[in-house]
C-alpha cells in the first residue's frame, strides 16, 4: 500500500495533468499507473494540486549576523590554573605524573582541556585530573590549556615547573 501511495504522489508531482488508472492485479491488488494496463482500467478523477504562494520573509531588525550560531557563545571566558602538582615540587619515585586542574567555568561542549610538557602535548579530554605516564627524569614546564573543536588555544594556564627524580641503581657492582 505504501508503494502505491508513493506512486500516486510521485506522479502528481511529476505531471499534475498526467492521467492515472486504477485496476486490479491477478491477486486481487490495487495497481495504479499512468498507462491503463488492462481495459477494465478506470481512469481516476484528482483533484486539482494545490499551490500555495511562498511569501519572503523580511530580516529581523536584529538580526546583525549571518544564522548560524551567536559568536558570544563561542567566546566563553575561561581561568585556568594547575594546582597539582605545586610550582618547584620534586616528584620521587613516580611512574606517573598526576595533574589537578582547577577550571572556571566549567568546560564548554566542544571545548577540551590540554597538558603539555616542555611545550609537548602529552594529554587531551576533558578530564581535570589526567595522569601523565612515562615522565622522564628532570626539570619539566607544565602547562594546561583549553581549546577549542580545531585545537586552536583558548586559554592556557601559567607554567608550573616540576622536577621529577628517579632513583636508579648502578649494576656494575660499585
Amino acid at each position: 500500500m505504501r508503494r502505491a501511495t508513493a506512486w500516486i504522489l510521485a506522479l502528481l508531482v511529476g505531471g499534475a495533468q498526467a492521467q492515472l488508472y486504477k485496476s486490479y492485479d491477478e491477486n486481487g491488488n490495487v495497481v495504479y499507473s499512468d498507462v491503463p494496463p488492462s481495459p477494465s482500467a478506470t481512469p481516476l478523477e484528482l483533484p486539482p494540486v494545490n499551490v500555495i504562494e511562498v511569501t519572503p520573509l523580511a530580516p529581523r531588525a536584529d538580526a546583525a549576523s549571518p544564522p548560524g550560531p551567536p559568536a558570544a557563545a563561542a567566546a566563553v571566558s575561561y581561568t585556568i590554573a594547575i594546582l597539582q602538582p605545586t610550582a618547584e615540587e620534586t616528584i620521587r619515585n613516580q611512574p606517573t605524573l598526576r595533574v589537578q586542574i582547577d577550571l572556571q567555568p566549567p568546560l564548554q561542549p566542544g571545548h577540551l582541556v590540554t597538558v603539555s610538557i616542555n611545550g609537548t602535548l602529552r594529554s587531551r579530554g576533558t578530564s581535570l585530573q589526567p595522569v601523565l605516564n612515562n615522565v622522564e627524569r628532570g626539570t619539566h614546564q607544565l602547562t594546561a590549556a583549553v581549546v577549542d573543536a580545531g585545537g586552536k588555544p583558548i586559554v592556557t594556564s601559567a607554567p608550573v615547573t616540576v622536577h621529577v627524580f628517579r632513583q636508579t641503581v648502578r649494576r656494575d657492582g660499585n
